[in-house]
């Protein structure tokens, strides 16, 4: 009789959905949250104004289940199908499923040391680095990280210092020339006024930039650390900057000490990153767990180190912290929702069950473990029910605006 109820219930409420529905505004939220309040303290006595034919009867027999009833009817929502199809509210039928335990911990994503390369200042003097340089971006091989001066310094500019003396040893040799021809000046003279000309010369062939030395990133990736500032001074072979490649990349995740019977059980892992709310699968990026013992790290005490390695996309990045959630060996058959499928007020969860094609319920369940990406119901659910996997938020803003269509008054 419960049931059937419901199905009534539904069946009477989607005749008034369609003009209810077919007023309002076509703008997502707004058009949910539209304020309904009608006054619906009248009886179901119809009259002919309504032009309800038949007259609908509402006296259903309960069975002794008045309160019961009643409570279900206040929890039905409606939503035409068309309305649903506009939101993109859809529903997904739920089913026993081999579900992975999951230990929860705090880890970091490191770069391969072969993929990582530290970029060097060739010379002393000062940093300039290149237009838009900064921390997370992506260079090219060879792409210029920054240049690096003397200029203004003690003792100048290389190509600066080697001008200088290039016009000195020109303006000495073009003075001895003519007079070395009138034989004023001995050969002795001139001739190493001429090689000190020369030897400027080259000097400045060589050093033609005067800009100073260059920076450059040797491999293509993600500059992951810039360790100076335009303006600072290094002296040569100073770090300037670090890039990784993000092709192979390390997931160091701790396990705490407590845990530590679940050591050897711990099979995968999946990443989410708490800025954005985006879960990776490390078995989707050919993760591996690397070997290793169950042994304190002296960084970290009361942790054990857990390591993966799997391939970058350029999703991630090393460096950042992640929560990751370590998948056990061991499964067991239950029910399961994608985790956005949840709606948490006032302290309890709730999921919402499609009836049918426009009646929805707002259903409280009991939520256990989840894996990152689905939440295992331990009760609330049946295998079989359809639950509101995408546009939840649309049918929690119907819910909140008392959406029930005029005529239909709870009142028995």
């Amino acid at each position: 009789m419960r049931h059937f109820s419901k199905a009534l219930l539904c069946a009477l409420l989607s005749i008034g959905a369609t003009a209810f529905w077919g007023c309002q505004n076509d703008n997502g939220a707004k058009e949910l949250a539209h304020n309904h309040n009608h006054d619906h303290s009248h009886d179901h006595d119809h009259t002919p104004a309504h032009n309800h034919e038949p007259a609908h009867d509402h006296s259903h027999d309960h069975d002794g289940h008045g309160t019961e009833t009643e409570t279900e009817e206040e929890d039905v929502i409606m939503i035409s199908p068309e309305k649903s199809e506009r939101l993109g509210i859809k529903s997904t039928a739920t089913g026993e499923s081999a579900f992975q335990e999951t230990v929860k911990v705090t880890a970091e994503i490191l770069a391969s040391a072969s993929d990582s390369r530290v970029i060097s200042a060739k010379s002393a003097g000062i940093v300039t680095l290149a237009p838009g340089m900064s921390e997370g971006i992506h260079v090219n091989s060879g792409q210029s990280i920054a240049s690096i001066s003397r200029k203004g310094m003690p003792g100048g500019d290389d190509a600066e210092s080697a001008h200088l003396s290039y016009e000195a040893a020109k303006r000495e040799y073009d003075r001895l020339k003519p007079l070395y021809e009138k034989g004023v000046v001995s050969a002795r003279d001139f001739n190493d006024a001429r090689s000190a000309f020369e030897r400027a010369e080259a000097a400045v062939s060589s050093n033609k930039s005067v800009a100073g030395t260059g920076a450059a990133s040797p491999i293509s990736g993600t500059i992951s650390a810039l360790y100076v500032n335009t303006g600072d001074y290094v002296e040569a072979g100073a770090p300037i900057a670090a890039v990784v490649a993000n092709t192979s990349m390390r997931l160091h995740a701790d396990l705490p000490r407590r845990l530590r019977d679940n050591y050897e059980k711990i099979m995968s892992a999946t990443i989410v990153v708490p800025e954005t709310g985006k879960t990776y699968d490390l078995s989707e990026l050919k993760g591996r767990r690397l070997a290793g013992e169950a042994i304190e790290c002296i960084q970290h005490p009361g942790y054990l180190p857990v390591l993966f390695t799997f391939e970058g996309d350029g999703r991630l990045t090393s460096g950042g912290y992640v929560d990751a959630y370590l998948k056990l060996a061991s499964q067991h058959n239950a029910i399961a929702v994608p985790a956005e499928a949840l709606s948490e007020q006032q302290g309890k969860w709730f999921v919402y069950i499609q009836l049918d094609e426009d009646c929805y319920e707002k259903r409280p369940v009991e939520r256990g473990g989840t894996d990152g990406r689905n939440v295992e119901i331990l009760s609330g659910i049946k295998p079989g029910e359809n639950v509101v996997t995408d546009g939840v938020a649309y049918v929690k803003l119907a819910e909140s605006a008392g959406i029930v269509p005029e005529g239909h008054s709870h009142s028995h």
